[in-house]
């Protein structure tokens, strides 16, 4: 008896709460009513908050279905049922076609619930019409994808420049920060009374604790998120800009000398860090080499624990199962995570929404398809009663329904393949609706690490080399030029190779040349940054004179 295999894929994790799931069960269990000679396999696979357009979804549940495909656990003659085609996978269309093709090509065929469509090889084969509205559904779900991601990168860089000029702009900020950039009273507040408490000399933890009975927006709050806070040149009104600051982008909260003060104090007591499994970054630092996760070490030092960054692989089974031996700081790897937070989870939300926009259409044709079955009814009983005005306005109720779904439906699908984009494209809109979840993920660092964790973002290590899949480039690299025992900091190249950006204002793409940047980075962030080593090295000069100058003074005032 030929088996069915279901296959249910949903990008965020709410949406597995709710009516996708639901929905997908319901097509399935009435698809398996209809064929009683099938029978439903235990094969079946979910992908629970993966995205279709990374293809991060093929590593797992539709992955161990192809596997069982190749093994010859699925076999000629058995189905595999899905929603839509965009279940599948949203890639590439040249991808996607031969990751159907794969499945196709062995006997297999796909069934696509919604519209009941079958593909096999001999229709796809047979039948040249079906073949083409399968591309022409694999474009849509890709070009959706694709343009959000474009318009996602393009925003990032249009937001600089205006923080540059000094126009307003908007952008999810710190908790006491709204979208454009001002300053919430009680929230300002809740700050400000943290640092007070911090300087004090209390810790971060008994900080929260102290202040929930007077503050009750503290309650819950994790003690990662309070160090964060105290770590944000948003505090000072400075947008931190992947380590190029743009000064007054924001209302300051406190003053500078207040927020130098709180930042000797978080470097006096950085003195132990939390176990592997509670880092930030864990799992998402893998080696460039062998793809293998790189593991983390500690070593005491000076009265710190330092810890250190090596390829799993590398430390497990030595140099002959890989080549990788370099070892980054923890600190380094850090600041370039935390450099690309927000745009990173802005793109995993708008990749969630991009599939809430499908699962809209595909409601408004369900509805659609059963307001159609109710028309039909109604035109059988009016031929055997033609006189019926009841009929007759229950039907012109009907149509006016169907004309409204089709409405939303033909907006829905234009804005899916992008046409009339700026007709039906609001970016401060959906900045506004993204605000709330972004803030929840920059407030739990296990959730920020979990959500990324099932994208495709990862920062890959290679020798002394680092890349992140991030940025209107859509790839960036750091490279440690050396570290200065003089100064007491690494030297980080970052470079940003030459890419296309969209210009919002002529909605025209752009070439923009390969940029190179130098780092000096240390334990408490980076200390300054500059276009050539060499400026940055005049630079630190000039910072470890200004030091030596203050420690001269204090001496001279004791």
């Amino acid at each position: 008896m030929p088996q069915a295999i279901s296959y249910i894929r949903f990008s965020s994790a709410h949406q597995g709460k709710g009516s996708t799931t639901e929905r997908q069960h319901t097509l399935i269990s009435k698809w398996m009513e209809s064929h009683p000679d099938v029978q439903l396999s235990p094969l079946s696979g979910v992908d629970e908050g993966r995205s279709g357009f990374s293809g991060e979804h093929l590593n797992h549940g539709l992955g161990k279905i192809i596997a069982a495909i190749e093994a010859g656990k699925i076999k000629a003659g058995d189905f595999i049922l899905v929603e839509a085609v965009d279940r599948i996978g949203r890639l590439e269309p040249l991808d996607m076609l031969n990751l159907l093709q794969r499945i196709v090509a062995t006997g297999v065929a796909i069934v696509t619930l919604e519209d009941n469509q079958t593909y096999s090889k001999e229709s796809l084969n047979n039948n040249v019409g079906s073949l083409f509205i399968l591309v022409g559904k694999i474009q849509q779900a890709h070009e959706y994808s694709k343009n959000l991601s474009r318009r996602l990168k393009g925003s990032w860089e249009a937001r600089r420049n205006k923080a540059r000029k000094g126009d307003t702009f908007k952008k999810t900020n710190a908790f006491w920060l709204t979208t454009e950039g001002k300053v919430k009273p009680r929230e300002a507040l809740i700050v400000r009374a943290c640092i007070n408490r911090y300087l004090s000399g209390r810790s971060a933890k008994r900080t929260i604790s102290d202040l929930s009975k007077q503050y009750p927006e503290l309650v819950g709050t994790h003690e990662r998120t309070v160090w964060r806070w105290f770590r944000d040149r948003a505090l000072i009104g400075e947008w931190s800009n992947k380590g190029d600051p743009i000064e007054n982008a924001f209302e300051p909260v406190i003053e500078t000398k207040v927020f130098y003060k709180l930042q000797a104090e978080l470097a006096r007591r950085a003195k132990s860090m939390s176990p592997e499994k509670k880092y930030t970054l864990a799992g998402l630092v893998v080696c460039g080499c062998c793809g293998n996760t790189c593991h983390f070490r500690t070593q005491r030092f000076d009265g710190y624990t330092i810890v250190y960054s090596n390829c799993g692989n590398f430390l497990k089974n030595g140099p002959d199962a890989c080549s990788n031996r370099t070892t980054w700081q923890y600190e380094l790897l850090l600041y370039i995570f935390e450099s690309y937070i927000p745009e990173q989870l802005s793109s995993s939300i708008w990749d969630e929404q991009a599939n809430q926009e499908s699962e809209r259409l595909e409601d408004l044709k369900g509805q659609r398809k059963e307001i159609d079955a109710q028309i039909d009814k109604l035109l059988d009983l009016l031929i055997s009663m033609p006189d019926s005005s009841n009929v007759k306005a229950k039907l012109t109720g009907l149509n006016e329904k169907k004309d409204k779904l089709s409405a939303q439906i033909t907006e829905t699908e234009m804005f899916l393949v992008g046409a009339s984009y700026n007709d039906h494209f609001n970016l401060d809109t959906i900045v506004d609706n993204a605000n709330l979840d972004l803030e929840e993920y920059l407030t739990d660092p296990v959730a920020m690490r979990e959500q990324l964790l099932k994208t495709d973002y990862r920062i890959r290590m290679a020798g002394k080399v680092v890349t992140v899949n991030v940025g209107p480039a859509g790839s960036e690299r750091y490279e440690i030029v050396r570290r200065t025992t003089r100064h007491k900091c690494y030297i980080l190249k970052h470079t940003v190779p030459e890419h296309q950006l969209l210009d919002e204002s002529d909605d025209e793409w752009h070439t923009v040349p390969e940029s190179v940047r130098y780092y000096a980075l240390n334990r408490n962030g980076c200390l300054t940054s500059a276009d050539s080593e060499d400026d940055l090295v005049e630079r630190l000069e000039m910072i470890r004179q200004h030091e030596r100058s203050n420690i001269e003074f204090e001496i001279s005032e004791f």
